[in-house]
């Protein structure tokens, strides 16, 4: 019975290490020279060209403070049933076509670059699901249109 709870004090410090070790300062990327640097900023957003568009914001955790929420993200069109333009559209995208976001690890801030115009909304997706980014306030979709030759910035948004 001694030997059980020794083992199982051990294992309890081992889970508290590994749980602080995740709270730690989030890596700085790399730069172009494959340095660390604190005093450098990778992050740069594109700027749009005349016959496409960029997408801007940050994603950030609900409330005072909020963290950076990390996560994979997609551009998704807007098409209509059958070419119906009457019928309500569906929300499309592809991890093969789609245009992927760029985000920074440390602020959450991300960007899509040579947009087309168009009306768009933002996918998160993960293996297991892919769902719309949807405002917390109002649980709608977030949808926006993107013009060629301008930035489209949504603020931040913050994720539940």
């Amino acid at each position: 019975m001694k030997q059980y709870w020794r083992l199982s004090g051990f294992f309890v410090v081992f889970v508290l290490l590994v749980a602080c070790q995740a709270q730690t300062a989030p890596q700085v990327p790399e730069t172009e020279s494959g340095q660390n640097s604190q005093n450098e900023h990778t992050f740069v957003v594109p700027t749009p060209t005349d016959d496409a568009g960029v997408v801007v914001g940050q994603l950030l955790t609900p409330g005072p403070g909020g963290r950076p929420y990390i996560a994979t993200l997609y551009l998704a069109t807007f098409v209509h049933p059958q070419g119906n333009a009457d019928a309500p559209p569906l929300i499309s995208f592809s991890e093969e076509t789609s245009l992927k976001g760029v985000q920074d690890p440390t602020t959450g801030r991300f960007y899509f670059e040579n947009v087309p115009p168009g009306k768009y909304a933002i996918i998160i997706w993960t293996p297991v699901v892919s769902m719309p980014l949807r405002d917390a306030d109002s649980n709608t979709e977030i949808t926006f249109e993107v013009k060629a030759g301008e930035v489209t910035d949504l603020g931040v948004i913050a994720i539940p």
